[in-house]
């Protein structure tokens, strides 16, 4: 994946039509063939983001962690 620009907006942020509408027109500006956000924030698009940025696709990554060492880390903790 080649990354063409990326936005960064607050933790929770409840994302508006005109943003949503900016970063599509610049997506396609710069020539992107998708949209792509957590899928935590996902939730916070509003119904039909997914039509306004068309012919854009929009994805989201699912993001998980993984602890190595994780009995070390919960005697720390615990």
């Amino acid at each position: 994946m080649d990354v063409a620009f990326h936005w960064t907006f607050g933790d929770h942020h409840s994302y508006r039509p005109d943003e949503v509408k900016r970063l599509a027109q610049q997506a396609m500006a710069a020539g992107a063939e998708a949209l792509i956000t957590t899928e935590k924030d996902v939730f916070n698009l509003f119904p039909g983001a997914a039509q306004m940025v068309a012919p854009l696709r929009l994805y989201w990554l699912k993001i998980g962690i993984e602890i190595e060492n994780e009995e070390k880390l919960l005697r720390l903790i615990g």
